[in-house]
């Protein structure tokens, strides 16, 4: 057992958890980058849980890949309030370390139309620790989709997508996709899907909770 934790204290120690503000963010051009459009493929809510989403459930469902490190986190809930407003919430990264805990820095290091780079920090749970990473995101307003994908940072693989659908009844369903790999292999294999699902629904819930908020009604 000491062996073990000898090694995963090895393997932290050899990269860095979180830098400054790194060069990579004083780019001047925007990488217009392609996105992989299948990671919400497949999923689907039933009748019951697009019920409990209405009550403010996160429905999550984790798809393994080829790699052991690297998962497919899918989900979804229903927001009281109306597409536009959620769309706004999402846009506004500002407004990110305040309404996720866990996010200590969310900067637009470059905008440009619906394309744009985007700096974060992020504190995840033990081992990974305070990680930075600078994304491209597209911000697709007439599909009400927004992607983002790693350029650099201290996560290896970092790819996701927000898509929202309004509902007749001025709510909207929130769906978001995310594939990952932290990037530590000397982490128990059920350790990465376990930190996903706690996560992804504190993620999908912050949202809804500043779209309520910001509903033109209250």
């Amino acid at each position: 057992m000491k062996s073990h934790i000898a090694l995963l204290a090895v393997a932290l120690g050899a990269t860095p958890a979180w830098a400054a503000r790194p060069d990579c963010c004083k780019q001047q051009d925007i990488v217009r980058t392609s996105f992989d459009d299948g990671i919400l493929q497949g999923f689907e809510t039933t009748p019951d849980e697009r019920r409990a989403e209405s009550q403010g459930a996160v429905t999550v469902r984790i798809r393994d890949t080829a790699k052991a490190t690297m998962k497919v986190v899918q989900s979804e809930t229903v927001v009281e309030a109306p597409v536009t407003v959620v769309w706004d919430v999402l846009c506004d990264l500002a407004a990110y370390p305040r309404l996720f805990d866990r996010m200590a820095a969310s900067e637009a290091t470059l905008e440009k139309e619906s394309w744009g780079h985007h700096y974060t920090e992020v504190q995840y749970p033990w081992p990974w620790g305070k990680r930075w990473v600078l994304n491209v995101i597209h911000n697709d307003r007439p599909q009400m989709v927004s992607r983002f994908k790693r350029l650099e940072g201290t996560i290896r693989d970092l790819e996701g997508r927000f898509e929202l659908r309004p509902l007749p009844d001025s709510r909207t369903v929130l769906r978001y996709g995310v594939r990952m790999d932290p990037g530590l292999t000397f982490v128990p294999t059920w350790l990465v899907p376990w930190a996903a699902s706690a996560l992804v629904p504190d993620i999908l819930r912050s949202f809804a909770r500043e779209a309520r908020l910001r509903r033109p009604d209250r």
